[in-house]
């Protein structure tokens, strides 16, 4: 079965382009827990530790792939 992951590309866009039209955005953290809504099963991949206490659906844990965590 094939895994879908949401990436979270908002420390990426800050770090390349602060001015860029998206950024707001894409560092909304409220889109990424409405994306893991959207997409049943799915993970993300961060490097924000909030996605640890954050939920979908108001009770559900977001599947989150984290490096060094």
């Amino acid at each position: 079965m094939r895994q879908q992951i949401l990436l979270d590309t908002g420390p990426l866009i800050a770090l390349i382009d602060r001015r860029d039209r998206y950024h707001s955005w894409v560092t909304t953290e409220y889109a990424w827990v409405r994306m893991a809504e959207f997409y049943p099963g799915s993970f993300v991949l961060t490097l924000d530790s909030d996605f640890l206490i954050y939920r979908k659906h108001k009770n559900k844990p977001i599947l989150v792939i984290m490096p060094g965590a």
